[in-house]
């Protein structure tokens, strides 16, 4: 049998020391994309919030789950694949090829998710009346699916502020549809089409404008790109599967209203996964062309830094948390902010685990991930399951950190990268975020003094180096 695994990168695509203050500066443009759809989504939220109710809304979130889920499937980890594949052999043969995966994917897991939207409903919603809020995530994940493979072009040619700018127009017209169509009384389903017909004009637009190079596509570069990227949609999708899995938990054991109010305080906790997805842009293609001599010490000192961002963004938060949900959904949501701190904690390990993960996928061990991803992923089912009828949505929260947790600590063992600063920095965190979640119907000023003096504590562990790593690529 041939062998499809790409050759390892060379000593000699090493960088030289580029500065990882290009990568984070990229991070920051990339985040701007993402941006644009958090600070919309968060300006446009109290809007939203107030014209649907908190069970709307929740059908809402979960309709964007789902196209999650149909947008993961349908392109096969194909960004990951392009970013590693288009390092290694620049060829627009690559790119042919990565169109066909794409558009058979999409096809395919588009057709397959509307004829199940029925049983589907029944399955996560105990009602079959819901199918059209299934079968209309469907068609949104088709979209959507298209629309990231279009942005990975605008990516993987480097150019972060243009990746930002179409970021910003494509999710300013999903938002302006949806808020139009809530306003005029529209259900759920008409809503999420309001999406879909604005992500596709974008999406149309950045592919006339920002086409890959014209290739040819090749039966073997498409069996390479598969035998890459298939692998990482596990590690990728369990992730979604399980929030599908806690969100229908929830909204069983707690009711509707509940699962709004959870997916409230995931959008509030979701600007640390910004961040995170931000970082991933710009690192993963850095990482890749680095050299595979520099690649831990390198990670060591990116780690650092992203553990500090995270975990001080995750502190404030949980602290402000109260006054945050009162601001952003109103009084109705006031349950959101019991499961923000345990939220903000899973998000932050879960940034730890993206920036782990491009380690493996340097040496092609693509499958380590899938299956730690897939444990961590069964973890939050099953303690998702144990917990939320005893202590509700906090439950929820601390079964999502336990598995981005468990995920976290797999990895970076298989990847053999240092504990050091890190390990202390998110000791710190986990346990400044345990004090606030028990804090969380305290005086404000007892959960904005614990706030400040945990960032004491993160800076403090921040400063303190067990162990010093430099530029000098490792030889070992």
């Amino acid at each position: 049998m041939q062998d499809l695994t790409p050759e390892p990168l060379s000593p000699t695509s090493s960088l030289g020391g580029r500065p990882l203050r290009k990568v984070f500066l990229d991070s920051v443009q990339y985040a701007l994309g993402g941006l644009a759809y958090k600070a919309i989504a968060l300006i446009s939220l109290p809007i939203l919030a107030r014209l649907v109710s908190p069970a709307e809304l929740g059908l809402l979130d979960l309709a964007v789950i789902v196209a999650l889920v149909v947008s993961g499937l349908g392109t096969l980890g194909l960004d990951t694949a392009l970013a590693r594949m288009d390092a290694e052999t620049p060829d627009p043969d690559v790119w042919a090829s990565a169109g066909v995966v794409m558009i058979a994917g999409l096809l395919l897991v588009g057709l397959v998710g509307a004829v199940l939207s029925v049983p589907l409903s029944s399955i996560l919603l105990a009602d079959a009346e819901h199918a059209g809020v299934i079968a209309s995530g469907v068609l949104y994940g088709c979209v959507l699916g298209a629309c990231t493979m279009g942005l990975n072009i605008v990516r993987l040619r480097s150019r972060p502020r243009r990746y930002a700018t179409y970021g910003f127009i494509i999710v300013l017209g999903e938002m302006a549809g949806a808020l139009t169509l809530a306003a005029l009384g529209a259900p759920v389903p008409v809503i999420v089409m309001g999406w879909v017909l604005a992500s596709a004009i974008g999406t149309a637009v950045l592919f006339v404008r920002e086409h890959p190079p014209i290739g040819r596509p090749s039966l073997t570069m498409v069996k390479r790109l598969l035998a890459f990227g298939t692998p990482l949609v596990p590690a990728a999708l369990v992730w979604i599967l399980a929030d599908v899995a806690v969100r229908s938990a929830v909204g069983r054991e707690l009711g509707l209203d509940a699962m709004g109010m959870y997916g409230i305080a995931l959008r509030i906790a979701s600007v640390l996964t910004l961040i995170v997805a931000g970082f991933a842009l710009a690192w993963h293609p850095f990482l890749y062309r680095s050299g595979a001599t520099e690649v831990r010490d390198l990670a060591y000192q990116a780690a650092i830094r992203l553990s500090a961002a995270l975990g001080a963004l995750a502190i404030v938060l949980a602290s402000l948390a109260p006054e945050v949900v009162t601001v952003v959904a109103g009084p109705r949501y006031a349950g959101a902010a019991t499961v923000v701190p345990a939220l903000a904690l899973g998000a932050t390990l879960f940034g730890m685990v993206t920036l782990s993960a491009a380690v493996l996928g340097v040496d092609f061990n693509t499958r380590v991930l899938a299956i730690a991803s897939g444990v961590g992923a069964a973890i939050q089912v099953v303690c998702s399951a144990l917990l939320i009828d005893r202590v509700g949505l906090v439950g929820a929260g601390t079964a999502t950190a336990l598995g981005y947790g468990v995920t976290l600590a797999a990895v970076a063992l298989k990847a053999r990268l240092p504990v050091g600063r890190v390990g202390l920095q998110l000791v710190v965190v986990i346990a400044v975020l345990v004090v606030l979640t028990m804090l969380g119907e305290m005086p404000a000023w007892m959960r904005f003094s614990t706030g400040f003096a945990g960032l004491l504590l993160l800076a403090t562990a921040t400063a303190i180096s067990p162990r010093r790593v430099t530029d000098t690529p490792n030889r070992d």
